[in-house]
């Protein structure tokens, strides 16, 4: 089951579709097949449809997504959605707004990127059907973590 309370209280709670998409890693001899549920999927990309984020910070999902999509052949819209439910969770467990970032110094601003970036790996692994293809997801979010480092968290 995927389910996620939401700041605003929405939750969902949805069952388990057969629905496969492929995920590509860094080596082309390696291509692994993963079924997500469709259902989770479909919801992501409509929560994300719900938002309306600030330029710079639309500017940051929109890079994250892209390198997390060449590794896995999910909509970037689902993954948008993804890390939007990734940040919503920090915010309900650090009781932050998203805004509490800018005011930070570098050094806290990854450490609280990476525990945003960690919830989206949550969602994008319960999201999936067989939880054994749960570490097909480590070297993308390995690379958004850098990614973010090295472009954002500086600024």
């Amino acid at each position: 089951m995927f389910v996620e309370k939401h700041l605003s209280g929405k939750i969902f709670d949805l069952d388990i579709g057969m629905k496969s998409f492929t995920l590509i890693g860094e080596s082309l001899m390696k291509k692994q097949e993963i079924k997500f549920d469709l259902k989770a999927i479909k919801a992501a990309e409509e929560e994300y449809q719900t938002v309306d984020p600030q330029e710079e910070q639309k500017r940051i999902i929109d890079q994250l997504a892209e390198i997390v999509s060449q590794h896995i052949s999910i909509s970037e819209l689902a993954i948008k959605g993804m890390i939007l439910l990734g940040i919503r969770k920090w915010q309900l467990e650090q009781s932050r707004l998203i805004t509490d970032l800018v005011e930070m110094d570098p050094k806290d601003r990854i450490l609280e990127v990476n525990r945003m970036i960690d919830n989206t790996q949550g969602f994008l692994i319960e999201a999936i059907v067989d939880r054994e293809q749960e570490k097909e997801f480590d070297e993308s979010i390995k690379k958004v973590k850098r990614v973010y480092k090295e472009k954002f968290a500086f600024r």
